[in-house]
């Protein structure tokens, strides 16, 4: 295997993003592939394709779903959560799975970065429902650590992003918190560059002793938010 490459997948979650960190890792001489795949044979053959075609690729890049508001007092939450689990959780298990088997067929030293929000830390209006998925593909990812140490060489990290100022959506919701609370300290309510998701990821790069860690890209609202509720406890 002589190309280097990094696996961008899901990156249809937010296309804006995937578009940006393409040209980051094509400018330092990385092969991007992108795949959509959301079943275990579908990645499972993506992978087989790469091998085929003597590509080694070192990275994958997980992307969470996008975040959305319910309450359990909607007619569909039971339907939305189950697909939630669906592309939260299982697409996510068969990536981790996948990769972990790839790296381990073809001795390739790797990781995998699995992206996730800022929701399943600390709970956040209706917003956190659809972050329990990705809450509990966080614990996978802790044990899966631990499963492939002494298997493979690869490391399992978490990035754990913010309200994005590329997602029109959650540009909007930072909006209206600023209304709310931007005479307050707390929370700290400042939207996440794309830009600081790519230097993040080039950071994982750089440090290969980090292995089931989390870097959190939320420019301080997780821990805000927590200070603001013990506060007023």
């Amino acid at each position: 295997m002589n190309h280097k490459a990094v696996m961008i997948a899901m990156g249809s979650r937010n296309e804006t993003l995937a578009g940006e960190l393409t040209k980051d890792y094509e400018a330092r001489g990385y092969q991007v592939i992108r795949s959509e795949e959301r079943t275990q044979e579908g990645v499972k053959n993506a992978y087989e394709k790469v091998e085929k075609d003597g590509i080694a690729v070192e990275t994958c890049i997980l992307f969470p779903e996008p975040v959305y508001q319910v309450s359990l007092f909607d007619d569909d939450f039971i339907e939305r959560m189950e697909a939630s689990i669906d592309e939260g959780l299982i697409v996510g298990a068969w990536w981790l799975q996948q990769t972990a088997n790839y790296l381990n067929r073809n001795g390739i030293k790797g990781q995998m970065i699995v992206m996730n929000h800022v929701s399943n830390i600390v709970p956040t209006q209706r917003y956190s429902y659809c972050s329990i998925p990705e809450a509990a593909l966080a614990n996978l990812v802790r044990v899966g650590v631990m499963d492939t140490h002494g298997n493979t060489d690869i490391n399992i990290n978490l990035l754990t992003l913010g309200w994005l100022e590329s997602t029109p959506m959650e540009k909007k919701w930072e909006e209206e918190m600023v209304r709310l609370y931007g005479g307050a300290k707390a929370p700290v309510l400042k939207c996440v560059a794309d830009q600081e998701v790519i230097d993040a990821c080039r950071a994982f790069d750089l440090l290969g002793g980090m292995n089931g860690g989390n870097i959190v890209l939320d420019n301080g609202f997780a821990i805000s938010r927590t200070i603001r509720q013990l506060e007023n406890a």
